[in-house]
């Protein structure tokens, strides 16, 4: 079988020095942030192949498309030549094949070497190059033979005998932007009234072919024949038609949703197609547009009824618009057929979809690998999966040599960054630069302390000391009877911890019920909230400056827990003065807190 096993790009658009990816059966993510390089990787490796250059799009007459043949010179290094090149297998007896079709002018003599090769069984090792400035063109190199390619084959050939096997031998390659990427919902062909299509290389009509096929594969011949006999078909027919597609995109929708399994906790809406032909005149002949409508009928709740809604596809979501695009697209491709396996380029996929859908579409990503290879980049760590880390890779850039687009297995990255890292995973953090939650944060910290609600924890954050908060962090529960959950929780990665509650009937019940936390809670002596530790002259001060509705002379419990979220926010952007307040909290901090930082130097 012929097979890629890996492709180097060289001085293509921002990679200067080679950069080679490892191709084998499974799935491939290449992380990194934005302007890492990732898409150019994916570019160079589809612009190795010519059936994807009418992709590219045309910047003359406005044609949307990739660009992932133009301006492929390196930004760096002017004088060097964009080429890809792919090394590949196969069995003698597959590129003897291969040969036979091509009409080379020694292929005799060829052939007659083959045959002598073939005696030990060893797989064909081929370099395919592609130059992609200038023609195109490609050339070859038998690495085992290496006379053959320049003394038999002249490059005319080569590129001949190569175009075969990119074309029709070796697996398809598929790119898919998950930005640019967007299936409208609506497709329009023309058919005349002898059954020929207009455009029939058109990426559209190509695409309707393939939906075709799949959805009359039991039946041979019969797909094409039914997309170009639709001019002429009766009413009738055409229904059964529609049923039948109808049928085979609502069925991969539902089973590919069932993969995903966290996109929405309810059932996938139904799509609904419908053709609609509609009679042309042109010179010497009746020509017929066909227009497939894919709608989206869903139903809701409307007061007390349920009832059916239509909606065009452009109307949902953009997470269920980039899923119904990305089943079409990797269903349905102009070239994909049976015969062949297929390398999937998936430029950031499921961006639109919250963190559990992503993670639900590495179940997608995983089974489409089961037959292809699947290659995907992503700045999202949702879109990992342990079973994928074997193969994870890393773009990055080079800050030492202009910039120029690196990859490295994820195992590697320490060795550029040169953070210590003590965690084996630590790389995939680092590159993708993910912040860690708040709550994270805090367990990092040397000690913890778990207040009561939002009021304790904008008064700690807002009087506390700065130098004393890099070390301490500040959990806010949902009250006092949830302390103990979160307790239980902190104790797991932090030993130095404290809960600070108010003086009442609550806390006391909680202390008698549980003694064994006993040594965890500090009590705030004789006060019943947090808002007693506030100097009243200073919150007053601070209320007149405020324009909301306090009673500035007699603040009521409300209004302080009010007042105290707004010093918080004020805080956080001006140094604010309370040094009554202040000193009240140092104290307090100096007594029961300081201890447990202490305890932990």
């Amino acid at each position: 079988m012929f097979s890629y096993k890996k492709f180097v790009i060289h001085n293509y658009k921002a990679i200067s020095t080679p950069v080679t990816i490892n191709i084998h059966r499974g799935i491939y993510p290449i992380l990194g942030v934005n302007e890492s390089g990732k898409t150019t990787l994916l570019h160079a490796m589809m612009a190795f192949t010519d059936y994807n250059d009418l992709w590219n799009g045309d910047s003359s007459t406005g044609k949307q498309g990739y660009r992932h043949i133009d301006k492929v010179a390196n930004i760096y290094t002017d004088t060097s030549k964009a080429k890809i090149e792919a090394e590949i297998t196969c069995s003698v007896e597959e590129f003897q094949t291969i040969i036979e079709s091509s009409e080379i002018e020694k292929e005799a003599v060829l052939i007659s070497k083959l045959m002598d090769l073939s005696k030990d069984a060893t797989p064909l090792t081929i370099n395919i190059t592609r130059e992609i400035n200038g023609e195109k063109r490609y050339l070859l190199n038998i690495l085992v033979m290496n006379e053959v390619a320049s003394n038999y084959i002249s490059e005319e050939e080569q590129h001949r005998i190569a175009s075969l096997m990119v074309n029709q031998k070796l697996p398809l390659i598929v790119y898919f932007d998950d930005f640019k990427d967007r299936f409208t919902g609506i497709i329009d062909i023309l058919i005349d009234e002898k059954g020929a299509i207009k455009s029939p290389g058109d990426t559209n009509v190509k695409t309707l072919e393939q939906f075709f096929e799949v959805s009359f594969k039991n039946k041979e011949g019969e797909a094409k024949k039914k997309l170009s006999n639709l001019a002429t078909d009766t009413n009738n027919k055409v229904k059964e038609i529609e049923s039948k597609l109808q049928q085979t995109i609502n069925t991969l929708i539902n089973d590919q949703w069932e993969l995903m399994a966290k996109i929405e906790e309810r059932d996938p809406p139904k799509i609904v197609l419908r053709i609609e032909r509609t009679e042309k005149t042109a010179v010497n002949k009746k020509e017929f547009n066909c227009r497939f409508s894919f709608t989206v009928e869903d139903s809701l709740i409307i007061g007390e009824e349920k009832e059916i809604r239509v909606f065009d596809l452009e109307e949902r979501s953009k997470g269920f618009l980039w899923f119904f695009t990305f089943v079409w697209k990797t269903s349905f491709h102009p070239n994909k057929n049976s015969e062949k396996s297929v390398i999937y380029l998936l430029d950031e996929p499921g961006s639109y979809l919250h963190s559990s859908a992503q993670q639900g579409l590495c179940n997608v990503l995983e089974e489409l690998a089961k037959d292809a290879t699947v290659i995907y980049t992503t700045h999202s760590h949702y879109m990992l999966d342990e079973d994928f880390l074997n193969n994870t890779y890393i773009a990055h850039k080079d800050e030492k040599e202009n910039k120029t687009i690196n990859l490295c297995h994820y195992t590697q990255y320490t060795k550029i960054d040169k953070t210590p890292q003590p965690n084996a995973l630590d790389p995939i953090i680092l590159a993708l630069k993910v912040e860690p939650s708040l709550i994270e944060k805090m367990l990092r910290k040397k000690a913890l302390i778990i207040v009561e609600g939002m009021g304790d924890f904008y008064a700690w954050q807002s009087f506390l000391e700065t130098e004393h908060k890099s070390n301490l962090g500040i959990i806010p529960s949902t009250g006092a009877s949830q302390v103990l959950t979160l307790l239980s929780l902190a104790l797991i990665h932090c030993h130095n911890v404290l809960c600070l509650l108010d003086d009442d009937d609550e806390v006391t019940q909680l202390k008698t019920k549980h003694p064994d936390f006993s040594d965890y809670i500090r009590v705030i002596t004789g006060n019943k909230d947090i808002t007693f530790l506030l100097d009243e002259n200073e919150l007053k001060t601070f209320a007149k400056t405020q324009n909301s509705k306090f009673n500035k002379d007699n603040l009521c419990l409300n209004d302080k827990k009010q007042l105290l979220k707004l010093i918080y926010a004020h805080s956080r952007k001006h140094k604010i003065e309370f040094p009554e307040t202040k000193k009240t909290f140092e104290k307090f901090f100096n007594s029961e807190i300081k201890p447990l930082l202490d305890n932990n130097t």
